[in-house]
């Protein structure tokens, strides 16, 4: 899931691929967009509604009729011809089954590539178009949600079952597969963890900001977030630093950073004092740059979030209480999470090796 223009989503591609190039393997990464998908975004968000839909979808209008080459997509192409290794691009399954990639194993990678909301059930995204002879496997692949629709179940067990390995990076996801009949799926985590962390620090910049700062990752558009941020802020005496992206928030005492390129973006967190997201990825971040940290919980697609908090012992790290700031007094313990991350790192390896 490497073309949608999301920070987590480039990075975890880059880790996969430094991941199986550790192994030995020649990698390539199908430069597939789906059919529509833009347009699918528009659909989804008026038939699942949800706070915010009229805004969202208005956005999401707007984005259409920009010129194509927005900041946002310049700095993630620019990112994508430097540190991958693409195919050709491909539109369409069709284009996938007439002109199919040369290799041994094809893999479904990491992030919300079985999310039915999103993508429903792709069928590029389950290798349909892969034929019967060739290896297929998936590497932390998620479903972002707790449960399939109904409608869905039949369609994705077919598909699934062609697969010769199974790993999904949530807890959710080993339950999705066990309720519609796929049995022996491994839990794994998602390859930005795995990866050699080293790798973090070698591409993030130096530091963009010289005071110390609360950093913001917010993805979805939530009031609450907005004034809870403010609270921690005004509570540590510490100013804001927001990736601005889509959404227009207010926060007090902000500095706004435009579409940072992917080695700031990483360099925000890597020197925060604090952070606060709603964002999977943004999580994962700060957990490998061991920074304190609260998520607070977006209103779909929250399972990713609670699933690797509670696998880290973090759960406290999931606001409840928006009148209380106290986390910020009560250091995680990196070494026992640390622990954690390297017996789940190991597991991952070895359904890697086991599988490819």
């Amino acid at each position: 899931m490497q073309a949608v223009n999301n920070y987590g989503s480039v990075l975890q591609t880059l880790a996969t691929e430094r991941i199986f190039r550790d192994l030995g393997y020649e990698v390539e990464t199908l430069d597939y967009i789906q059919e529509n998908l833009q347009m699918d975004s528009v659909w989804k968000v008026l038939k699942y509604g949800g706070p915010g839909w009229k805004i969202k979808c208005k956005q999401i209008i707007l984005r259409l009729l920009k010129r194509k080459n927005t900041r946002r997509a310049e700095i993630m192409d620019e990112f994508r011809k430097k540190y991958l290794h693409l195919t050709k691009r491909y539109l369409s399954i069709k284009e996938l089954e007439e002109d199919l990639p040369n290799a041994d194993i094809f893999c479904t990678g990491s992030d919300q590539t079985w999310n039915p909301v999103l993508y429903g059930p792709s069928k590029a995204y389950y290798l349909a178009f892969v034929p019967d002879n060739k290896k297929k496997i998936s590497f932390s692949a998620s479903f972002g949600v707790d449960k399939l629709p109904a409608k869905d179940k039949s369609e994705v067990k077919e598909l699934l079952s062609r697969y010769d390995a199974i790993s999904v990076r949530e807890s959710s996801g080993i339950e999705i597969l066990e309720d519609i009949g796929i049995k022996n799926a491994t839990h794994v985590l998602d390859p930005t963890l795995v990866v050699n962390p080293e790798l973090w620090n070698e591409l993030s910049s130096e530091r963009r900001i010289d005071e110390e700062y609360i950093f913001v990752y917010q993805l979805n558009t939530s009031d609450r977030f907005v004034d809870y941020v403010n609270k921690v802020a005004k509570a540590k005496g510490l100013k804001v630093v927001y990736v601005k992206s889509r959404l227009e928030n207010r926060y007090n005492n902000a500095t706004y950073v435009e579409s940072p390129k992917v080695e700031d973006w990483l360099s925000l967190f890597r020197y925060a004092k604090y952070v606060v997201t709603d964002s999977f990825h943004g999580t994962l971040f700060s957990i490998i740059y061991h920074k304190e940290f609260v998520d607070i919980y977006p209103p779909n697609f929250s399972a990713r979030l609670e699933s690797i908090l509670c696998l880290l012992g973090l759960e406290n790290r999931h606001v409840k209480d928006f009148g209380s700031v106290d986390w910020c007094e009560c250091p995680i313990d990196y070494g026992k999470v640390d622990l954690i991350v390297e017996r789940m790192r190991d597991e991952t390896m070895a359904f890697l090796r086991n599988n490819l």
